[in-house]
């Protein structure tokens, strides 16, 4: 059952009031690996519905197909979308953000380790959003709000982000509209720790396709977002259960998140042209998967047996 936080964040008399918020407090978009391919670049090559292309450097997209499930619009030009930070940064700030260190707020400006953390949305759409939650705001297509308030639910229950009244009444009022049962618990006040995001509680929203042909999400496993994502242990202790990426046809790809029949055919070409994938960072090396695709790979339980 998805658990709405709430609490209240203005500062008492006598307490230290957190900094105002200045965009600059959150330093994006980086290039953490180093690739010269920055979150943005991330988020693009990641979500396209084919391969793209890339400059002549290899640094930055240049084509594509994109799927905004905001307006149910595709576009093929990037500089037509904005990466929208699916929590915007300031209602973070006013969230329980203000408190995080420098690392902590750079880790949520460029987070590609949690599902649809960031999302590439038409450039007007993300311009109308702005820094609104769902009480104020939900996306023009009207059959994406249920998936849309189950994600907002999700990624502030992640990163231990409160939720104010208004807030929580409305994502409250959506989410029973979408036959999610019985109103969900509200806690106390001193059970939503905005700055411990591991204390949080979980958030379990099944996720709904966000177009035709596109599979719903699998949302990423209750983690610390300020470290780097756990991956299969090695050798002996990697799960039986989970499936062989090498096994896995044109069909079975398709069924992951982030993976349409353009990415599906990349892997399956790259494969047959490499040889078998001696480990799962190795699909970083096919055209069009990026680390969010990866990461939906590794949640949907695919590896390569014996390795990480």
């Amino acid at each position: 059952m998805l658990l709405v936080l709430a609490a209240t964040l203005s500062g008492q008399d006598g307490e230290e009031r957190p900094p105002p918020y200045d965009r600059s407090l959150y330093n994006h978009w980086t290039d953490d690996d180093g690739d010269c391919q920055d979150t943005r670049q991330e988020v693009l090559i990641s979500e396209s519905l084919e391969p793209v292309e890339l400059d002549e450097n290899g640094c930055r997209v240049i084509s594509g197909s994109w799927f905004d499930p905001f307006t149910g619009e595709t576009f093929t030009n990037p500089s037509q979308l904005d990466i929208d930070h699916f929590v915007p940064l300031s209602e973070a700030h006013r969230s329980g953000a203000a408190s995080w260190d420098d690392r902590r707020r750079e880790r949520f400006a460029n987070d590609l380790y949690h599902l649809r953390a960031l999302i590439a949305v038409g450039a007007s759409v993300n311009r109308s959003k702005g820094d609104r939650d769902p009480a104020a705001w939900l996306p023009p297509r009207e059959e994406h709000h249920c998936e849309y308030v189950r994600e907002w639910v999700l990624h502030k229950a992640t990163w231990g982000l409160a939720m104010d009244e208004e807030e929580r009444l409305a994502v409250e009022g959506v989410l029973q509209g979408c036959g999610e049962g019985p109103k969900p618990p509200e806690p106390a006040a001193d059970e939503a720790d905005p700055a411990a995001p591991e204390d949080s509680p979980e958030a379990s929203p099944q996720g709904e396709a966000a177009a035709e042909g596109q599979p719903p999400h699998q949302p990423a496993a209750e983690a610390d977002p300020t470290e780097e994502p756990v991956v299969a242990p090695a050798g002996d202790e990697v799960a039986s259960e989970c499936s062989d990426i090498n096994l896995a046809d044109a069909e079975t790809l398709e069924s992951i998140y982030g993976i349409g029949p353009a990415k599906a055919k990349a892997i399956i070409d790259y494969r047959e042209s490499t040889g078998p994938f001696q480990s799962l960072d190795e699909l970083d090396s096919v055209s069009g998967i990026g680390p969010a695709t990866l990461l939906g790979i590794r949640e949907a339980n695919f590896c390569v047996p014996g390795t990480q």
